[in-house]
């Protein structure tokens, strides 16, 4: 009965991983029993059936196939188990067609869903259909929203739609469409002109007059909006409003359109060098006639650039049209050669038409600056006349905020400031110092909703402490034209920093994962480009994130970041990584050890050192069933920070989307997780102790760690030392404690107590392993010498690495007495290799392996 019983389970599990092919005419459920779905061949749900996914289920598209859905689809996952359609194609570059509907009466719905590599992700053919909360990535077209000839309501909201090749959302004649509240990014990645959202009108009795609201449409490589009616019949009236537009090639783009555009923010719409990019709103063709008003346009090359005969209204006081009112702000927008643009008009055959654009702000009160930011009939008779008069004196109301920055610590502050910082990007909008427990005031035009962040430096550091209203956890962002009166409070905790990986991209047949790097409400501030191979993890690319322009680096092929699985302990590996915007680099070391603590609990340490400055950088702790913490270090060996984190996405294969999260915790004022070398230690007698340093706010100048063994001191090792090696009887029991001492003798209360147990050993201990290079630095003419020490009999090996931490050359040593290499300084082929600083890492199993530097001439 037993085996019988096992037999079950075994076909249980076996039947629920494998996967169930499809094609043909499908309805009724896809379960998540049955899950994941190979689509093998064209699917067809038939009018008056319908289909329902359920959440967690894998639709995986094994070729060039489509769903159709005449009847009716109902998949609504769930945030914690989506519904994915996923290409399962072996070229990752290969499309599947996607989901077509084009049942006119029932209203499909998508809820929670992944959609990828599709030619069209869903394709809605005058269908009803409720798309939201969804991510579209990697299709040719993220959406289609098709209304020609009898347009339906789609209602898509609350979606990512990113990384379209051409645009994330095409609506053809659709004016029921609704599309709202989304984030819409990255799109637009081939070579031609698709924007992320495209309307676009094909008949001469055509009508596209969507809604497009509330949506965030941020770096997308061509134009953010685009209405373009190919006939010229006056049909794309869109309501485009409260949209936040910016960092396209363009942001808004209407040819042959009208329509209402009204309370959007379009700034910083340029690419940085291309001439060609950088409208806010470009209007162009005779039959243009959009509204504009109330939005905010600046920060693009060109707020409005105007062509062939558009004559939009920007402001038009004289027609008491609801939509003419102005009210538009247009500042700031000038190109890479400093030239303001506030209106530039081009390419007029009507010098007659006269540009309305009353009743808006420009930025300043002088009629002479105006117009030196508008390109029109005063420079070039051809063109039309922009009519700015009047104009609006004053920006939107004043944003008043008034408060007081509070400190109860004891810590000494200076540079005490208030940042006020953009909800939006993290910019900081305006810097005010002021002064800590005193009131503070300041009177600001505010434009969109924002932090008010507080902060101070501690004196003598580089450290900041944070403040705000609430938690750092709630920080509260407040509307333009308030008046506040706040009390914040500097904690010595401070808030997150989060490390996100981005959707992959493929360069030079290499797989390049972006790892963001984030500090609570500010910017985005710099992006490594990683790829993996074998056990390590690789930089490719580093990038430096800035309103005014991107700062790259390159790194050569090669370039070792991390060894980040099937780790050991004493495995080291050397990282070089960029540290600011002049692309200066550091070099540091990494080393991986599987230690003891004093109550014999396993503790894994990674430890990175400087090696330039030979000065320790941090440490990542982990105790079985415990957080990770890692202990950053300042430039005179005190720690500066803690932080702990939960789940290390570093030790796995990089995943899209995934996320690591610091949060701050106290470091400690005595030498704390004293650990040691358990595996050598009983053979060798040589006992290696490792240690994190003291807080960086106690009130001394540390100098030097003091060794105490069973409470007599024995030495002391320089305080930007970290870890110590003491000769001891394994056989005997030992008491060991760490303090921390100044100049004067003041002593740091002791670390906690390593208690060393007898073991029973009859061997003979050994002395450590130890290296000396001579010469150093050395030449192919004069080659280096390697004399190895320690354990006469041990075997081992002599790995030569370079700076990438490529292997150029080993040998192998027995166990003779004599251990002595020569280095010619010629790789594994026999080919010099170039002069630079090389590792000379020493390996013996069952110690831990020994690295120095050499230089080669």
């Amino acid at each position: 009965m037993k085996q019988s019983i096992i037999c079950l389970i075994i076909l249980f599990v076996a039947a629920s991983l494998a996967a169930t092919d499809i094609s043909g005419v499908q309805s009724g459920t896809w379960s998540l029993q049955n899950s994941p779905y190979n689509l093998v061949g064209e699917v067809t749900i038939p009018a008056g059936e319908t289909l329902t996914i359920e959440p967690g289920v894998i639709v995986y598209a094994m070729g060039d196939y489509r769903i159709n859905a005449s009847g009716t689809i109902i998949a609504v996952g769930t945030p914690a188990d989506s519904i994915r359609f996923e290409s399962g194609q072996a070229d990752p570059n290969a499309l599947w067609t996607g989901i077509r509907l084009d049942n006119a009466a029932s209203q499909s719905e998508f809820a929670h869903c992944y959609i990828e590599k599709a030619t069209y992700g869903i394709n809605s053919v005058n269908s009803p259909v409720h798309i939201h909360h969804c991510r579209f990535n990697l299709n040719q077209k993220g959406m289609q929203l098709y209304g020609i000839g009898n347009p339906a309501v789609m209602d898509v909201h609350d979606n990512i739609v990113e990384y379209s090749i051409h645009n994330g959302i095409l609506i053809p004649q659709n004016t029921l469409a609704h599309v709202h509240h989304n984030e819409i990014r990255y799109n637009g990645t081939g070579t031609q002109y698709y924007a992320a959202i495209q309307l676009s009108n094909q008949s001469g009795g055509g009508s596209n007059s969507p809604q497009i609201n509330h949506n965030h449409i941020h770096h997308n490589f061509k134009q953010g909006i685009t209405g373009w009616d190919v006939v010229g019949a006056n049909a794309i009236q869109p309501h485009i409003h409260h949209n936040l537009i910016e960092y396209n090639l363009t942001g808004i783009y209407l040819l042959n359109a009208s329509g209402y555009v009204e309370e959007n923010i379009i700034r910083h719409n340029f690419i940085s060098g291309n001439a060609d990019s950088g409208a806010g709103v470009m209007v162009a063709g005779a039959t243009s006639q959009p509204y504009f008003e109330r939005n905010q346009i600046y920060g693009n090359f060109t707020g409005f650039y105007l062509g062939t005969n558009a004559n939009p209204i920007l402001g038009d006081l004289s027609i008491y049209h609801a939509w003419a009112q102005g009210e538009n702000q247009i500042y700031d927008n000038i190109d890479e050669s400093n030239t303001l643009h506030s209106v530039f008009c081009y390419s007029y055959t009507n010098s007659s038409i006269v540009i309305k654009a009353e009743n808006n702000f420009w930025g300043t009160n002088d009629p002479a600056e105006i117009d030196l930011g508008i390109n029109d009939q005063l420079d070039s008779p051809s063109l039309p006349l922009v009519d700015y008069i009047p104009w609006l004196w004053d920006e939107e109301p004043v944003t008043e905020v008034q408060g007081v920055l509070n400190y109860p610590g004891a810590l000494a502050l200076t540079d005490a400031q208030i940042d006020i910082v953009s909800e939006a990007s993290g910019q900081i909008i305006h810097n005010q110092a002021v002064d800590l427990n005193q009131d503070f005031s300041m009177e600001l035009d505010m434009e969109e909703p924002f932090y008010v962040i507080g902060k101070a430096r501690i004196e003598n550091s580089e450290k900041w402490l944070y403040g705000c209203v609430d938690g750092f956890e709630n920080v509260v962002a407040y509307q333009p034209e308030s008046s506040l009166d706040l009390e914040l409070t500097l904690h010595e905790l401070g808030p997150q920093h989060r490390y996100m990986v981005g959707q992959f991209v493929i360069e030079d047949n290499l797989t390049l994962f972006p790892v963001v790097h984030r500090f609570w409400v500010y910017a985005f501030d710099y992006i490594n480009w990683l790829y993996e191979e074998g056990d390590y993890r690789y930089l490719r690319r580093h990038t430096r994130l800035h309103d005014e322009g991107n700062i790259e680096v390159e790194l050569s092929e090669g370039t070792i970041w991390d060894k980040f699985q099937n780790r050991e302990h004493g495995d080291s590996w050397a990282r070089l990584e960029v540290m600011d915007d002049m692309g200066n680099l550091r070099l540091s070391s990494f080393s991986y050890l599987e230690l003891e603590s004093g109550e014999s609990e396993p503790v894994t340490l990674l430890i990175q050192h400087d090696l330039d400055r030979d000065l320790p950088l941090c440490q990542h702790l982990k105790y079985p069933n415990q957080n990770w913490q890692v202990h950053v270090y300042n430039d005179q060996s005190d720690i500066s920070y803690v932080y702990e984190y939960d789940n290390d996405i570093f030790a796995t294969p990089l995943e899209a989307w995934s996320e690591l999260v610091l949060n701050q915790i106290p470091a400690s004022a005595y030498p704390d997780h004293l650990c040691y070398n358990a595996v050598e230690y009983p053979n060798t007698g040589y006992l290696y102790l490792y240690w994190q340093g003291v807080a960086e706010e106690t009130p001394h100048n540390w100098t030097d760690f003091n060794i105490y063994h069973n409470g007599d001191f024995m030495f002391s090792v320089p305080y930007y030392a970290k870890s110590a090696l003491i000769e001891l009887d394994p056989q005997t029991s030992h008491q060991i404690t760490i303090r921390a001492a100044d100049y004067y003798d003041n002593l740091s209360d002791p670390s906690p107590v390593l208690y060393l147990q007898p073991v029973a050993n009859d061997d003979l201990v050994q002395p450590p392993l130890a290296i000396s290079l001579y010469p150093n630095p050395f030449s192919t003419r004069i080659p280096l010498t390697i004399n190895i020490t320690g354990d006469g009999k041990a075997r081992g090996e002599v790995g030569i690495y370079n700076l990438r931490g490529q292997l150029v050359k080993k040998q192998s040593f027995d166990g003779s007495d004599a251990k002595s290499l020569v280095w010619d300084g010629r790789d594994t082929q026999g080919s010099p290799c170039a002069s630079g600083i090389y590792l000379v890492k020493v390996q013996v199993k069952g110690q831990l392996p020994v690295t120095k530097k050499v230089m080669k001439i």
